[in-house]
């Protein structure tokens, strides 16, 4: 397996809050992404503290023999831990109260992959000519998709679309989403909602599957394609490819 990341401010925002990384570790291939949230630079702040909190506690604990049962509990040890640090951060920074982040994880061995949520980001497997979303968005507007209040194309359009139900260091307590799926080589696309929200479907399919683009080409012409679309958000994305 391969993988590339990128992450970009866009075309309106001062500043870049997202962060995204992901690295290989023995027998596997980690992914994260996260998009901030916060006054001043506390989006910025939240995001990159939770994700080098999950990468640390990744290259500590993990072990190539790990049973899945036991993989899955160091990937939610490792969310809640970089739940505690930025807690902890913002507790000393009067100036960064409030601040936290979403956070997409994805851990991705030989016949499965494990995938962890807080919040909105995503994590999408492509099949061929077909997008897959895996995870399912932590936010107000899936919430009244869950209830049938409200259709999932209208909650493209809702005016509370951004608010998320949870979200990493804005409580003592979170509970991650888990999804343990069967891997057969699939491309895997986590993104945060500044991807997503600007480009559809059948272009993330083409561009993903471009095998004429390397893995980090393919990355960078999806943010391309964002910010063409008007990059009114930041923008990140990983990919991982067989």
């Amino acid at each position: 397996m391969i993988s590339a990341f990128e992450s970009d401010i866009g075309r309106i925002r001062g500043e870049n809050q997202d962060f995204c990384y992901s690295f290989s570790l023995k027998n596997a291939l980690f992914a994260i992404v996260a998009d901030g949230m916060g006054g001043a630079n506390g989006g910025s702040v939240a995001s990159k503290i939770a994700v080098e909190a999950v990468k640390k506690t990744i290259e500590k604990d993990y072990e190539a023999s790990m049973s899945k049962g036991a993989l899955v509990d160091m990937l939610i040890t490792s969310v809640r831990t970089a739940n505690i640090e930025v807690l902890e951060y913002a507790a000393k920074h009067d100036s960064l109260e409030g601040m936290g982040t979403t956070l997409v994880l994805a851990a991705v061995r030989s016949d499965k992959a494990v995938i962890l949520n807080i919040g909105d980001s995503r994590a999408y497997f492509v099949f061929d000519n077909e997008l897959r979303q895996v995870t399912k968005d932590q936010s107000y507007v899936q919430h009244l998709v869950d209830k049938g209040e409200i259709s999932a194309e209208e909650a493209k359009n809702h005016p509370k679309k951004n608010v998320i139900m949870q979200a990493v260091g804005t409580g003592d307590a979170i509970c991650p989403d888990i999804y343990e799926i069967d891997y057969n080589g699939e491309t895997i696309l986590l993104c945060s909602d500044g991807l997503y929200n600007k480009v559809g479907a059948d272009d993330i399919i083409k561009t993903v599957n471009d095998e004429s683009l390397s893995p980090k080409d393919r990355v960078k012409e999806l943010i391309h394609m964002a910010n063409d679309a008007g990059g009114e958000d930041n923008i990140s994305a990983v990919l991982i490819c067989k």
